[in-house]
């Protein structure tokens, strides 16, 4: 609290020493650069150049949906175990509840039934906290398939 304090009374001096020149050179926002490297691996990745796609992407880190479209991207060309990372990372550090959905589906492809189970029973519940739909709507066709796999897979 004490180095805060002491920091924002740092810029106030030195924004009245400079006046308004002061807030010209700021640095770049490093969110809205993220984003930007993001949108250019999106770009890479449905031209089919999946090299840039990984090179903007990993820039991009630790960007949430960065981090969850790297795991997508790796699990399609076959690198199952670094994938696997990539979609813990984006499932409990950044709450992107479809992390758990392609988590889910990447431990059914590769026979792993238990630990497929379990994911998709976490992307139900992630799902539910965050977009609950109508009791009139029915769910979701991916929410529908998990049901469906986790079901199969308990055995029930």
């Amino acid at each position: 609290m004490a180095w805060l304090a002491l920091s924002k009374r740092w810029a106030v001096l030195i924004a009245y020493e400079y006046g308004d020149r002061f807030c010209e050179g700021d640095e770049p926002d490093p969110i809205a650069e993220r984003k930007t490297l993001h949108a250019e691996g999106l770009k890479a990745y449905r031209s089919g150049d999946f090299t840039t796609a990984e090179e903007r992407w990993r820039k991009a880190l630790p960007l949430g949906e960065a981090v969850s479209d790297l795991g997508f991207m790796l699990e399609q060309r076959g690198r199952s175990e670094e994938a696997e990372g990539w979609f813990i990372a984006a499932a409990a550090s950044y709450h992107r509840p479809v992390a758990w959905l392609n988590l889910a589906d990447l431990y059914w492809k590769t026979g792993h039934r238990p630990l497929a189970a379990k994911a998709y029973r976490n992307y139900i519940d992630a799902f539910t906290l965050n977009a609950r739909p109508k009791p009139s709507e029915p769910a979701p066709s991916p929410v529908k398939r998990a049901l469906k796999r986790a079901s199969k897979a308990a055995g029930r």
